[in-house]
């Protein structure tokens, strides 16, 4: 379990992102620390639509955000939408992009 007080110690050495995992919500809510902020990003969770490699999708996603000059959140923000349609591409395990 992430101890925020000591995450917060941190300042702004680093950025930590943080995923929501509740089950039985309609929202996700991911916190993502950085530059010595906490910032809630809420989004809609897509029942019946989980998928394997949603991190990785989501990570690589904000990394290519990071290289085209994005700032972290507004690479986060980017990511989630790919996310979100790869999430919605299949019914299935694996989700495709097209």
């Amino acid at each position: 379990i992430w101890n925020t007080v000591e995450i917060g110690k941190l300042g702004r050495k680093a950025s930590i992102l943080l995923k929501s995992a509740k089950m039985d919500s309609d929202v996700v809510v991911d916190q993502l620390f950085h530059e010595g902020i906490w910032y809630d990003l809420p989004g809609k969770k897509f029942h019946g639509r989980e998928k394997h490699g949603t991190g990785c999708v989501l990570s690589s996603g904000i990394t290519a955000g990071l290289a085209k000059g994005l700032t972290l959140i507004d690479a986060y923000h980017s990511a989630r939408k790919t996310l979100n349609t790869y999430l919605l591409s299949d019914s299935s395990l694996l989700g495709t992009f097209n």
